[in-house]
Order: C-alpha cells, then sequence, then structure tokens
C-alpha cells in the first residue's frame, strides 16, 4: 500500500506542475481584433488594386464643306438646323490631341482591369472636340450676323449631327498607361507605367449609356485584386466608399505631386433610370474627374459599381454631393462577353492576412506575411508602408506575440482546458488518495 501512495503522490504533484503551467499560460491576454473603421479598412485591403489610367488620343479630323438650312419643327416650333454635305467645295481636317486620366480596378491577378468607356476608349475625346468644333462654327455665324445668339445652342446641335455622320477621325493612336500603386508624378509628363488595350467596351455617349470597359496589362507577377459584388442587392441608404485617383488634371496645382488612391464615402441616394433598361446608383460620396471607372463598395469591401460622373451646377461647377455609378452587375456583362472569369489570387490572401495581423498589433507576424507579398509582387505599392509602420511598432515594444493554433484554437485556450483537467484530476487524486487511506485504516482495525 506504501509504494501505491507513493505512486499517488508523485503523480499528483506532477499533475499540479502542469496546471499551474497552463494556468499561467492562459493567463496571457487574448486581445481581440481591434479593426479600424469600415472606410479605412477597405482602403487598406482594396486600395492595391485600384489602378491610375493615363489616356492619349491623336488623330486628324475632316468633314466636308456644308450649307445649312433653319426650318421649324412642326411639333415644339423649336429652330432644327440640317446641313447638307458638298465635299466637291472643299475639305476640311484639324489636327487632334488629347489627353486624360481615370480610375480602374483590377478583377483578376493576371491583369484584366474594369473602368469606364470614357477612360478606355478615346470615344468622349472626340465627341468633345466635335462638339467645341460646332461651338465654335456657331460663334462664328453669330459674329458675322448669320443668325441671332440664341439660335447657336440649336445650330450646334445639328452640326455635331453632321460631324458624327460625314467627318473621320483617321489615323488615329491611341494609348492607355496603367499605374499601380503610388507614383510619383510631374505634371504634363504620362508617368511609365503597363501598356493596356481595351478587350470590350460600351456606349459613353449616347445608345444605352452603359460606361464600361475591360482593358489587359500583361505581367509577370500576379496582381492584387478586388471582389465583386452584386448591384441588385443595393438599396438606398446603405453606405458607399469610392477609391480613385481624381483631381489628376484639374486641381494638382504643383509641378510634381505624389499619386495615390484616395477613399470618400457616403451613402445610395437614389437609383435612376437609364437608357437600355438599367438603374445608374447615385451616391453623395464625392466623385470629381479623374474618379472615372474607379470602384465603389459597400460595407463588406464588395464592389458594388464604377465611379461614373458627376453632377454640375448651372455656372458649370462641380457638384460634390451628387454622383452617379455603374452598377457591378452591368459591368459584368462587359467582363462576360470578354469571356473573363474574375478570380482571386494567393497574393490576395496573403496581403489580407498581413493587414488584419497589423491590426491586432501582431507586427512580427504581420512583416512575415508582407515578406511573401513582395516576393510574389515585387514593388507591391503599399507592403513596404506597412513594413515600415510595423518595425517602428516592434522598436517602441507594441508587437504582440502571435500564439499557435491547435486544432483552429488558440494555444492559450487550450493550455487553459489543460489546465483545468489538470487540476480536477489533481483533486480527483486527492479524493482517492483519501479514500484509500480510510480503507488501510478500517483493515486495520
Amino acid at each position: 500500500m506504501y509504494e501505491m501512495g507513493a505512486f499517488f503522490l508523485k503523480t499528483n504533484k506532477l499533475i499540479l506542475v502542469v496546471a499551474i503551467f497552463c494556468w499561467l499560460a492562459s493567463m496571457t491576454p487574448i486581445l481581440t481584433a481591434k479593426e479600424p473603421p469600415v472606410g479605412e479598412k477597405i482602403s487598406a485591403l482594396y486600395a492595391p488594386a485600384t489602378v491610375c489610367i493615363f489616356g492619349g488620343y491623336e488623330a486628324t479630323f475632316s468633314y466636308p464643306y456644308a450649307y445649312y438650312n433653319m426650318e421649324q419643327d412642326p411639333k415644339t416650333g423649336k429652330p432644327i438646323f440640317t446641313f447638307e454635305a458638298h465635299p466637291e467645295k472643299g475639305v476640311f481636317t484639324e489636327n487632334v490631341k488629347a489627353g486624360w486620366s481615370g480610375s480602374g480596378l483590377i478583377i483578376t491577378p493576371d491583369g484584366y482591369i474594369l473602368t469606364n468607356a470614357h477612360v478606355g476608349t478615346p470615344e468622349l475625346t472626340k465627341y468633345q472636340f466635335i462638339f467645341q468644333l460646332a461651338q465654335k462654327d456657331a460663334m462664328q455665324h453669330v459674329a458675322d450676323g448669320d443668325f441671332a445668339q440664341q439660335l447657336a445652342p440649336y445650330y450646334v446641335m445639328g452640326r455635331v449631327m453632321f460631324y458624327q455622320t460625314h467627318g473621320k477621325f483617321q489615323p488615329e493612336q491611341l494609348s492607355l498607361t496603367v499605374l499601380l500603386g503610388t507614383v510619383e508624378w510631374v505634371k504634363g509628363i504620362t508617368p511609365k507605367g503597363l501598356i493596356a488595350e481595351c478587350r470590350a467596351a460600351g456606349q459613353c455617349i449616347g445608345g444605352t449609356q452603359k460606361d464600361v470597359a475591360v482593358l489587359k496589362v500583361n505581367v509577370n507577377f500576379p496582381l492584387p485584386t478586388v471582389v465583386l459584388g452584386d448591384s441588385d442587392k443595393v438599396a438606398v441608404g446603405q453606405s458607399a466608399y469610392v477609391i480613385g485617383y481624381p483631381g489628376m488634371e484639374t486641381y494638382v496645382k504643383e509641378v510634381t505631386t505624389y499619386l495615390e488612391a484616395t477613399v470618400t464615402s457616403g451613402i445610395i441616394s437614389s437609383l435612376k433610370e437609364m437608357p437600355g433598361q438599367w438603374k445608374a446608383i447615385q451616391t453623395d460620396a464625392s466623385i470629381h474627374h479623374g474618379n472615372s471607372g474607379g470602384p465603389a463598395f459597400n460595407e463588406q469591401g464588395e464592389v458594388i459599381g464604377l465611379a461614373t460622373f458627376g453632377a454640375v451646377g448651372g455656372s458649370g461647377e462641380e457638384l460634390s454631393d451628387i454622383g452617379f455609378l455603374v452598377p457591378i452587375n452591368v459591368a459584368k456583362e462587359f467582363v462576360n462577353e470578354a469571356n473573363i472569369q474574375p478570380k482571386r489570387g494567393e497574393l490576395d490572401k496573403h496581403w489580407e492576412e498581413g493587414m488584419h495581423l497589423f491590426w491586432e498589433q501582431h507586427y512580427s507576424a504581420a512583416i512575415e506575411k508582407y515578406r511573401v507579398v513582395m516576393e510574389l509582387y515585387p514593388g507591391h505599392p503599399y507592403a513596404d508602408r506597412y513594413m515600415k509602420q510595423a518595425r517602428i511598432a516592434i522598436s517602441e515594444g507594441r508587437d504582440v506575440p502571435l500564439y499557435p493554433t491547435i486544432f483552429g484554437l488558440d494555444a492559450r485556450l487550450l493550455a487553459g482546458g489543460l489546465g483545468g483537467i489538470a487540476a480536477a484530476s489533481a483533486a480527483a487524486i486527492v479524493v482517492l488518495r483519501r479514500r484509500s487511506r480510510r480503507r488501510e485504516g478500517d483493515s486495520a482495525m
């Protein structure tokens, strides 16, 4: 019986030591995720997949000499200008050279990008050119006394239609440059980037006005991507977050600036009927020149639309609280037309894991994820920035060790559970020892 008692004593001590160790391990604080506000989170996760697009266009526009006639619309009584071409009297030519900037979102790791048609094609630029040409012609007629100033808008409408029917842009040269993430930009000089080509596009002028284009860039490394949502589930009052590169042409006054995506937020204000039986999404999130083609997200981080156009006031000024999105489900029509399957990749997995570790203050673990990201995508526009911030946090003693998981459970929780089991086992052994001693005493009597 002595040997049995010694065994229980040794076992009891061992279990007690294990229980104390597990209890101490379980006392290490388990931090809950300290994720940032939704807008900041969406910006951090998806700004890397939002690109800046520079477009350039050159052509020669030719059109024949024409006579005009002014009549009255029998239904409305308003003036109508019609034009009759006479190429035998001469053909005029004008040189066209224009540039623009916009935004886009990467939808596959191998370089497919969604944007607006007026960013990915020259159609809006061509329309703006002939409209300005028609205005110039109208003002000359007014100056010559051919008709009154109030008739000029009607003349312009007719002249634009004539240019669209009888004018030609040739030869045409279109260049599209995609910039990934951040870059130093010198005003007036297009930064170096990836050359893109347009694979599918809708109509940004007239027709269905489905202002969507699909671009493709060729890369030898995986690109970050976004998550496409379901715009049929969008409702008035829901939040919207727009990421893009606004103001690169209009508002940047410095010679050199740092090109970086910005985020604005607002709510869904309304759903507006459009030609082609679809509804544009109206939002009060700020949308300016340069935002065109950029993604708009819901609170879950899913793309619900493409920032497309804003509203202007009576004096031509932009109204910052009225903007419109092409629903992502409309954009998907062109993705399907180009036989593209949107998908995410390994790079996205490591980037999102790294960001969540960063927000949970596991800075050392986050750095390891960022290193993997930079191995997959050398020159990632944001990984180096967060690595520097993480190193600063570590140097200040703010790094929280990342504990391993066992069967999907935090090791500290598991240690606490084992400690409880060990303590219970120790208590049970003590009870058994006492009972054993009583029995020995009874036997001796």
